[in-house]
């Protein structure tokens, strides 16, 4: 829904560019978070309708996509490469300073377990955690189109690594919480959504905002 929200904004507001983060689908699958330590965070059934998301955005030219990958690999190359395409960026300091310099709320800082030095040490860390990948796929079916389309595979080769492998079916936080939340709860989330999209389709990307037709008249 946030993919979606940011490209219809993008759409409406001239001045405005999103800025998507995207990493290996696999390594988010194989992700934990530090408050939910003993689960795994996020299923492949989350994550498709996002990229496709994603991918329609994509064409919109005030979107651009950075790889998490690229981020922790080559910091600055990456803000360099921003700044480039942005041109009304200014730089306050290098992205290789992140940690020193990163003042995350409590709420950041308790979920991610603080701030920590950026690192490489979490790309292609899928590898570790093959079950929980084989059981998703056999759960939500293959990914060889999204992998494509985000540049991680061009083929289906990188599943021979599965051949020998039995699937993790376990219910990941993600999934285990919309199986536990209440209908109520749920009826009320559709709703909000539901009204998010209608007044960005109207022209209100937040209620305090006047309509973005007016605003463009005034400008």
């Amino acid at each position: 829904e946030v993919v979606e929200l940011a490209a219809m904004a993008v759409r409406k507001i001239p001045e405005l560019w999103y800025l998507a983060m995207v990493r290996d689908p696999r390594d988010v699958m194989g992700s934990r978070h530090k408050l939910k330590p003993d689960m795994y965070w996020t299923s492949l059934g989350r994550i498709r309708p996002q990229v496709e998301q994603l991918m329609a955005a994509m064409a919109l030219d005030r979107v651009v996509v950075v790889k998490y990958e690229d981020l922790v690999t080559y910091p600055d190359a990456v803000q360099k490469r921003l700044m480039a395409q942005i041109d009304f960026l200014e730089k306050r300091a290098d992205f290789s300073q992140f940690s020193t310099l990163a003042k995350p709320s409590h709420a950041a800082s308790r979920a991610l377990g603080g701030v920590r030095p950026i690192s490489t040490a979490s790309v292609w860390n899928w590898k570790q955690h093959l079950p929980r990948i084989k059981g998703q796929i056999e759960r939500y079916g293959y990914m060889t189109e999204m992998l494509r389309v985000l540049d991680y595979e061009t083929d289906l080769d990188w599943t021979s690594c599965l051949e020998c492998i039995t699937g993790d079916h376990s219910d990941g936080f993600t999934e285990h919480r919309d199986l536990t939340m209440a209908l109520h709860r749920r009826l009320v989330r559709d709703i909000r959504s539901a009204a998010r999209r209608t007044r960005f389709r109207l022209g209100y990307p937040a209620k305090a905002l006047k309509p973005l037709e007016l605003a463009a008249e005034r400008g």
